[in-house]
């Protein structure tokens, strides 16, 4: 998982280093830039945040600023929790949490509502009674993707597209769209210039000015190209590199501005002692995150996370298939049951990620299996330095077998 670990950003570097010494790029099977409708002569869609004034005030995450190698326009969210703790840059106090769940997400649950105390205002705007949800002081329901129309998508590609989501049955409880949530929010506080318009399609057809595209053409087909063949660019004219000489860049001014090698050797992991595992997880094609874990029929499908473990490391622990065991970290003992399989490291242990949820009113998922992110006691100031992404896959733990009393 190159996206889990301190050492990610440079697995990941590296794989773009090897394309480029092999002139991989722009080429069939190599690879191809993403291209905005812009990009091959059509038009990119209209931003709704276009006319909202800039904000001027630094991330509190540090992107782009303190850590300049740090790509401010994605940000990084764990660390939003290190300003909740010191009050830098500056205090925050309010945190609307949409489309993501940090308390399921992140690790460290216990620490995060700890930490969050300092917020004033914490407020959920999500389908169902998530882990976050269950924990902040307004939620606003939103309609579930069947129940709803979302403003139009762009993606880039060699042949990029627009694509768009109608409404198919109506809401059955008192939910809205997220468009419709924040446009209610702007209103109240007077801003409402910023986002007048009247109903989705008064949206759909601002954001299609440009275009050349119909909205009665993208409802019909759900989805327009914005040309009419994949695009790939010149290598000897066109190629648009995104760095400051405008060329591919080994040695990176970025990384080197706050003390980081460009090309730092791999740092072999340290040798755990007997009975300690590094904890991985990863997630299952019939579940989507901690999303669906109480949705009636894929419940049924994957009905909890037992442990993965590696034969001779059972072997060594007394643990058969089936097994009930405990996974212990520093301030945690979880229950489950063990896995014995080949298809995981010796040294680590494995489990799905979504499970262990603590919300009654999600009966078919309430206390079934174990949540990974309770294990990751600390983890929410274990990152890579580089890339920034938190190391989630770094956490140790211990496993014991129960002993039926």
């Amino acid at each position: 998982m190159t996206a889990r670990h301190s050492q990610s950003f440079h697995v990941s570097r590296s794989t773009l280093i090897i394309n480029a010494l092999f002139g991989a790029i722009e080429v069939p099977g190599g690879m191809v830039f993403a291209k905005s409708p812009a990009a091959v002569g059509g038009g990119n869609l209209h931003h709704l945040g276009d006319a909202i004034p800039a904000v001027t005030e630094p991330r509190v995450d540090g992107a782009g600023t303190e850590q300049p190698q740090w790509d401010p326009e994605i940000g990084i969210l764990h660390r939003l929790y290190e300003t909740l703790r010191t009050g830098k840059p500056y205090p925050v106090k309010a945190y609307i949490a949409y489309r993501h769940d940090p308390l399921s997400g992140l690790p460290d649950p216990e620490e995060q509502k700890k930490l969050m105390e300092a917020l004033d205002l914490i407020v959920s705007i999500d389908v169902n009674f998530s882990e976050t949800a269950w924990h902040a002081d307004v939620i606003l329901p939103e309609a579930t993707y069947l129940e709803r129309s979302n403003i139009l998508a762009q993606i880039n590609a060699p042949l990029p597209f627009y694509f768009i989501r109608q409404q198919a049955i109506s809401p059955r409880f008192d939910s809205k769209p997220a468009w419709w949530i924040f446009r209610e929010l702007l209103r109240r506080l007077d801003l409402g210039q910023y986002m007048d318009f009247d109903d989705i399609e008064d949206i759909w057809r601002f954001q299609l000015q440009g275009t050349g595209i119909d909205i009665e053409e993208i409802k019909k087909h759900g989805m327009a190209n914005a040309t009419d063949k994949p695009t790939l660019w010149s290598r000897e004219n066109d190629l648009r590199f995104g760095t400051a000489s405008g060329k591919i860049e080994i040695n990176s001014k970025a990384l080197q501005q706050v003390g980081l090698d460009s090309l730092p050797e791999y740092q072999p992991f340290e040798k755990l002692p007997s009975g300690q595992f590094r904890l991985i997880f990863g997630r299952t094609a019939q579940l989507n995150h901690a999303q669906s874990t109480n949705n009636p029929l894929l419940s049924e499908r994957v009905p909890d996370n037992p442990l993965w473990i590696h034969p001779d490391a059972a072997e060594k622990l007394n643990i058969a298939h089936g097994d009930n065991i405990k996974i212990c970290s520093p301030t945690e003992k979880l229950s489950t049951h063990a896995m014995v399989t080949k298809a995981v490291h010796p040294e680590a242990v494995f489990m799905l990620h979504g499970f262990g949820h603590t919300v009654p009113l999600q009966t078919r998922a309430y206390n079934r299996g174990i949540a990974d992110q309770r294990l990751q006691v600390g983890g929410l100031d274990r990152f890579d330095p580089a890339g920034g992404g938190n190391a989630m896959t770094e956490t140790i733990v211990s496993i014991e077998k129960e002993i039926a009393e």
